[in-house]
């Protein structure tokens, strides 16, 4: 198990399963505007992120696989792109009460993959692709 509090992190881009983050920033240490990669390479991993800041634009993307995470009160203060792809059920990949400041793209490439955003604040444009529009779920 990796735990991480009050850190300041410039992700590697692999990521695969047990790890719980509180309370850190995430963000590209060579420049802020510099994209930051989150690569989830196991399918119904445990991974928490709990009030944490992405400070960079930042890219929550498939290695191998990836359908399964929960965001509790984390802020995005720049783009976001996900692209989950295993198949997973309603709540396995969670956002709660999390605040997106820059625009997101949503790419769901798998019919059986849910995205689930509960009271969140949107401050930018939201734009789907494949299965985006229909597997997320707003409450």
């Amino acid at each position: 198990r990796i735990k991480a509090v009050n850190s300041n992190i410039h992700p590697a881009p692999y990521l695969g399963d047990d790890f719980i983050f509180e309370s850190c920033n995430f963000y590209n240490f060579d420049d802020i505007n510099s994209s930051i990669r989150f690569s989830f390479n196991l399918l119904n991993a445990t991974r928490k992120f709990t009030d944490c800041t992405f400070k960079s634009p930042t890219n929550l993307s498939t290695h191998n696989n990836f359908n399964s995470g929960t965001f509790n009160n984390c802020s995005f203060e720049k783009t976001v792109t996900m692209n989950p792809n295993g198949a997973n059920t309603l709540g396995d990949l969670s956002f709660n009460n999390c605040t997106f400041n820059g625009n997101i793209t949503i790419n769901i490439s798998n019919s059986s993959c849910y995205v689930e955003f509960i009271n969140c604040k949107f401050n930018g444009t939201i734009s789907f692709s494949n299965y985006g529009k229909t597997n997320t779920i707003f409450k």
